[in-house]
This record gives structure tokens, C-alpha cells and sequence, in this order.
């Protein structure tokens, strides 16, 4: 059964991966060696995370590929991807002071491709992170509907080089399936959608 939603929260269950919205070839996406990687380094799994060391404040990324390489990163999931879905991560960053409470800001940007083509990145805006965890929510309403082929996150703008990243979780798809429920969202466009959740 086609799985409507993306979920990569980085655990020792890979049994979703055969399912055909990851690509239906059984790729393990919690093993950072799929992924293709780019302006960082010390890439590890540890427990449920996704931990990497930022070089550059200009854009350290991740992408979904099959074997790590840029070649086959715009081909590896079959999902069909919708207006109405929303991106979620959950997130941290150790900071290089070893002050939990020392902030970096960031912009995340949300690339993605839809049957193997680059379709135009979505900045998801500034945000501030630092040893506890946040969650960052963006609406995918102006996405190109289709086949999504491939996906990248880049964080620009870095505040701090040289701390470390680590995801909990990413998901993409409908609201209703999401991980994270227990919000209040605001994106001042008054559509039908606003003032049903209003």
C-alpha cells in the first residue's frame, strides 16, 4: 500500500523504505551514507539523530540519493507530492562555546525535484536554534504539484561554524499525518484552509 507521507526520524526500523513513496527499493535513508552531503563533515547516527559538523556558514545541505552521490540524487523517492502538505524537522545545535543556551540563527531552504527536474527552492525563513530542541513548520502551498523525485535541505546563513547539527525527525506530507500537532500556526492569508483551523 502506497504510503502518503515522508518520515525520517533516523531509528533502526527500515521497514517503511520499501514502501514506493521512498522509491520501492528498500534504500535505507537512516544510514547517512545515502544521503548526499555537502559543506559539512563528521556525519553519524547516534540513536534517533542525524549529526553533522558545519565547515561553512554558506549553506551545508542534505539530499535524498541512493548511494551518496550527486549523480542518482535526483531520483530516489516516488512521492507524490501536494500543495496541501507541510514540511516538518525537528532540530538542535551544539554550540563550539559548550553553552546549551548559546544560539545560532539559520535559513532554511527546501529544495526539491519533481520527475528527476529542479524546481525552485523555498526559504522557510530565520530561525534560532540552540541545545533543545525546536521544531520548524513550512506549508509547501506554492510547490510545483507531481512526482517528487528528490528533496534537499540547506541551512544558510549560519551564525556559527563549527557546531553541530542534529535532526530528530523530517516528514513530509498532510497535516493531519504530522508528528507535530500540538501547535498554533499563523500565516496571515485568510484562506478557507485558515479559517477552518481557526
Amino acid at each position: 500500500q502506497y504510503q502518503d507521507y515522508l518520515f525520517f526520524d533516523f531509528n533502526s526500523d527500515i521497514s517503511r523504505f520499501s514502501n514506493m513513496a521512498y522509491g520501492g527499493v528498500g534504500t535505507n535513508f537512516n544510514d547517512p551514507a545515502t544521503w548526499y552531503k555537502k559543506n559539512a563533515t563528521s556525519y553519524s547516527v547516534s540513536g534517533t539523530l542525524f549529526n553533522f559538523t558545519t565547515t561553512t556558514s554558506n549553506s551545508p545541505y542534505l539530499r535524498t540519493s541512493k548511494s551518496g552521490v550527486s549523480t542518482d540524487s535526483g531520483s530516489t523517492l516516488q512521492y507524490e507530492l501536494k500543495k496541501s502538505d507541510t514540511l516538518q524537522i525537528r532540530m538542535r545545535h551544539t554550540s563550539t562555546t559548550g553553552n546549551n543556551a548559546t544560539e545560532v540563527t539559520t535559513k532554511i531552504k527546501f529544495d526539491y525535484w519533481i520527475d528527476g527536474v529542479n524546481k525552485t527552492q523555498l526559504t522557510v525563513g530565520t530561525f534560532h536554534f540552540n541545545n533543545y530542541y525546536s521544531s520548524v513548520e513550512l506549508p509547501l502551498s506554492s510547490v510545483t504539484e507531481g512526482t517528487m523525485t528528490a528533496f534537499q535541505l540547506s541551512f544558510t546563513e549560519l551564525s556559527e561554524v563549527g557546531g553541530t547539527l542534529s535532526i530528530d525527525w523530517i516528514y513530509i506530507g498532510a497535516e493531519e499525518n504530522a508528528p507535530l500537532q500540538d501547535h498554533l500556526f499563523f500565516d496571515f492569508t485568510n484562506t478557507a484552509a485558515d479559517q477552518a483551523r481557526y
